[in-house]
């Protein structure tokens, strides 16, 4: 895919995140709720149903969303403002390359230049995890 089309898709992304984390302002609670109702676990899709999802969680969806319209992406955790969050690489899937970058709470935008989010937030990456591969 083109970085046109990478932006349109993490725009719609944007816009469809904005509407889960804009229903509640309690969503962390009603996700640890569901989460201790469960056992301690519970599945992404129910999470997502009940718009309780928090950074992690979306970014997950995210990166699952993306792969399937082809896009190599992975998740990652770190800080910010000292409080974990995490977001979305874009991959070039020959070099592994961090080609762009969607954050969708924290500044709620794409990036084409990663490196524009790393100096406008001071995020410190701390993990990196590849939810999926495109076509798998």
């Amino acid at each position: 895919p083109s970085p046109n089309d990478m932006r349109s898709a993490a725009n719609a992304w944007l816009q469809y995140a904005k509407k889960i984390e804009d229903k509640s302002n309690d969503y962390g609670a009603t996700r640890d709720a569901l989460i201790k109702a469960n056992g301690g676990t519970t599945d992404l899709g129910t999470i997502a149903a009940c718009e309780a999802a928090v950074c992690r969680e979306m970014s997950i969806f995210g990166s699952l969303s993306f792969s399937e319209l082809g896009y190599t992406t992975r998740v990652v955790t770190g800080d910010i403002g000292g409080g974990g969050h995490a977001w979305i690489e874009f991959l070039d899937p020959k070099t592994n390359q961090v080609i762009g970058l969607v954050d969708n709470n924290y500044t709620r935008k794409f990036y084409s230049n990663p490196a524009d989010y790393y100096r406008e937030t001071g995020a410190v990456p701390r993990s990196y995890t590849t939810v999926a591969k495109p076509g798998h």
